[in-house]
């Protein structure tokens, strides 16, 4: 037979956990409903769907999202709406892989060094001093490397990539001092994404690599729980960094591009002439955000100079180069020559 004392402990056991759904609940509904307001009513009958981000509304690649969904919507005849949600709203980017697969998001922005961990290959891309510049590793992307890629997204993840972005050129900017060379990162906290891949090369450089949510990077530096970031300048102004952190070093550690992605399973639902404007919208938006990149990255680095940022060149890059060469080493015996050759060397 129960005691009263042991009835009235599961009595209270039930009414604390009835409590905690509820209050899980309300916070539910309280964070769905913030990240929509602000979203433009939708007409009757439309399909209205989520495009997340972790992006600043005045960085370049918000701009294409809006203008990708412009596209979809004059494309679709209003049949169909895309919502852009910036600044994390939805989650970070490993989060949105996730969500494409479930179906909690249809689209989102994910760059390839976060991919990195759920497809391999993708690593190929992110290999620090690979590219020489902007211009071959389009030419990886648009080329056999790029299409190889996407066909083991869909495959593996089930998710569609509708092309690659520019994700700018990376590079280090400190609270602490300028980077000229590998000595300089001695003692350095640098935040990086949660990639094996970019805290390996930090390591080698030098530096202590600090695996952080991009969303937390600024309070991080200002708190000093980081000394510095890394990323493209466009990135950096747009993110307003430069305010914790005035060091800029152009060490173009890494060239790698973006994804614009679409979940396979709802695109796979949609009707045809949905799923050939989605097509048809990404395809100008790839054109479109390359050149907002490049009259971004002049604007940026015009603004960040009149604001007192002080900007460093990296004109020999050979001692960073030598310092990385066994990741070059480890990752070519770990995803073949073959592929860093089509990286390397595209058609």
């Amino acid at each position: 037979m129960r005691s009263r004392r042991g009835t009235t402990d599961w009595t209270s056991r039930k009414r604390l956990s009835g409590f905690v759904i509820a209050i899980a609940s309300i916070c539910s509904f309280l964070l769905a409903a913030q990240a929509n307001a602000g979203q433009p009513a939708a007409p009757a009958g439309a399909t209205v769907t989520k495009f997340a981000s972790v992006l600043a509304e005045n960085h370049a690649h918000h701009k294409s999202y809006l203008f990708f969904a412009d596209r979809v919507k004059e494309l679709t005849g209003g049949k169909l709406i895309v919502n852009v949600y910036p600044n994390s709203q939805l989650g970070n980017e490993r989060e949105y892989v996730e969500f494409l697969q479930t179906g909690q998001i249809e689209f989102g922005r994910v760059a390839t060094s976060v991919l990195g961990a759920f497809v391999p290959q993708f690593q190929a891309f992110d290999l620090p001093y690979l590219f020489k510049d902007k211009q071959q590793m389009f030419k990886a992307a648009d080329g056999e490397l790029g299409q190889m890629l996407l066909k083991l997204l869909a495959e593996k993840l089930n998710i569609k990539g509708l092309g690659f972005f520019d994700d700018g050129s990376r590079c280090l900017y400190s609270s602490k001092r300028p980077v000229a060379m590998p000595a300089d990162f001695k003692g350095m906290k640098v935040r990086v994404m949660e990639n094996q891949l970019m805290i390996k090369t930090f390591n080698l450089l030098g530096a202590a690599a600090t695996p952080l949510p991009y969303g937390e990077l600024y309070s991080a530096l200002q708190q000093g729980v980081v000394d510095a970031g890394e990323g493209p300048v466009q990135s950096y102004w747009a993110m307003k960094h430069y305010e914790v952190a005035k060091y800029f070093s152009y060490t173009d550690t890494f060239i790698s591009p973006a994804l614009p992605m679409v979940g396979l399973k709802w695109f796979n639902a949609q009707p045809k002439e949905v799923q050939q404007a989605i097509e048809q919208a990404a395809k100008e938006t790839v054109v479109k955000e390359r050149q907002m990149m490049a009259e971004q990255e002049k604007t940026a680095t015009d603004d960040l100079k009149a604001k007192g940022v002080i900007f460093t060149e990296v004109k020999d890059k050979a001692a960073f180069m030598k310092a990385v060469e066994p990741i070059h080493k480890e990752y070519e015996a770990r995803l073949g020559k073959q592929l860093l050759d089509m990286a390397r060397n595209p058609k």
